[in-house]
């Protein structure tokens, strides 16, 4: 699959300043616009396969409500109910919620945007690269174009590269590789390891180990 619809990223690093919109003000701007898409979406698109495996692109939509539907004390059951296994859980509650109907999610999606839940440990930095990587699992399939500011991208691929996130990336690429951006000032680097580079949304779906986006950098991709 191409990714000729990867967000062309626009802008430049912002400086801080006062009029910096702040990350929960971005993630409730990715629900509203997720919301929109899902309601152009007939029955096919939304049983497509999502660039996520597992989830078709109805049940990522339904993930993305699980942060005030699921609440710790349930997710925490389901991991138990799953042996530990968080990938296996988190699998489970994406499908559930998904099977509401598409326009009821979105609705879900609008109603609950300014909610500021974040896992135990993390910033708002974590449901903003879900948000955005969840935006793309679903856009891309559908050739549906997902621009976005570059401001909006670099705290995820600060966190991509921060081994806090392995348990939603499933890899330690971030230890096994060198990563630099060619269209933004950013890169984190693992002295004597091979790099990649690329554009940086390109780099962020590789981290979360999105094959998908391999077509787009350069370096040792047989060894992903």
């Amino acid at each position: 699959m191409s990714l000729r619809h990867l967000p062309e990223l626009t802008g430049t690093i912002p400086e801080l300043s006062q009029d910096v919109m702040d990350d929960f003000e971005r993630i409730a701007q990715h629900r509203h616009r997720i919301a929109d898409i899902l309601d152009t979406l007939d029955a096919e698109q939304l049983a497509t396969p999502s660039l996520c495996q597992g989830w078709t692109v109805q049940q990522v939509a339904g993930h993305l409500t699980s942060g005030w539907n699921i609440g710790l004390a349930k997710f925490g059951l389901g991991v138990l109910k799953k042996r530990g296994n968080f990938h296996a859980a988190n699998i489970e509650f994406g499908r559930e919620l998904g099977a509401r109907p598409a326009r009821e999610i979105a609705a879900d999606l609008r109603a609950n945007a300014a909610d500021r839940f974040t896992p135990p440990g993390s910033g708002p930095e974590a449901p903003l690269s879900d948000a955005w990587i969840h935006a793309l699992d679903m856009c891309v399939p559908l050739g549906i174009t997902y621009d976005v500011e570059i401001d909006d991208v670099m705290p995820i691929a600060d966190l991509m590269v921060q081994k806090k996130s392995r348990r939603v990336r499933l890899n330690d690429f971030e230890e096994r590789f060198s990563w630099r951006a060619t269209d933004a000032d950013w890169a984190h680097t693992t002295p004597g390891t091979p790099e990649f580079s690329g554009p940086v949304a390109a780099l962020i779906l590789a981290l979360y180990g999105r094959g998908d986006a391999l077509g787009q950098l350069e370096g040792p991709v047989d060894q992903l």
